[in-house]
């Protein structure tokens, strides 16, 4: 059991981690997840709702509209009415946008943003409000940033 206890703490190292620790045991088949001989390097299998997220994230950064924006929106609805704490969306949407940004300024903006709403949203009562305010800016920045360097690269195009 010494095994299947170190396999825990990687799951839920905290309490608040408890929903990851309850989403994977209810979506994972535990005699394949528990194959013996236990090992402490044993892979983890990805959440579904990590899949989704990540899928949200691509929807996100794919296309800056009110249509994807209300998309998105019923998408983060989903994660919610499932259960999945509000403070796991914000911090693994961010990691997600974050890693489709090639500018580091860039980064920085959208984390910087991502701790205002959070901060925001712990201190109000409605998470999806928070969740899409936050969406809603990055795909502004996020436009912005790719209109800029699209006329930079047009006007780079018209000197040669």
């Amino acid at each position: 059991m010494y095994v299947l206890s170190s396999i825990t703490h990687r799951l839920a190292p905290f309490p608040s981690n408890m929903f990851v620790l309850i989403s994977f045991c209810k979506k994972t088949n535990v005699t394949q997840f528990c194959r013996y001989p236990f090992t402490p390097d044993q892979p983890l299998p990805e959440q579904d709702w990590l899949k989704y997220l990540r899928g949200t994230a691509n929807i996100i950064v794919k296309e800056q509209s009110p249509q994807t924006l209300l998309q998105v929106r019923e998408r983060l609805y989903e994660l919610l009415t499932r259960g999945c704490p509000p403070g796991h969306i914000f911090k693994h949407l961010t990691v997600e946008l974050v890693r489709n940004c090639c500018d580091v300024q860039l980064k920085m903006d959208v984390v910087s943003w991502a701790a205002m709403f959070d901060h925001r949203m712990q201190q109000g009562s409605k998470s999806i409000i928070h969740l899409e305010a936050f969406v809603a800016r990055f795909m502004c920045i996020y436009k912005k940033f790719m209109e800029d360097n699209l006329v930079g690269m047009e006007d780079m195009t018209d000197m040669f």
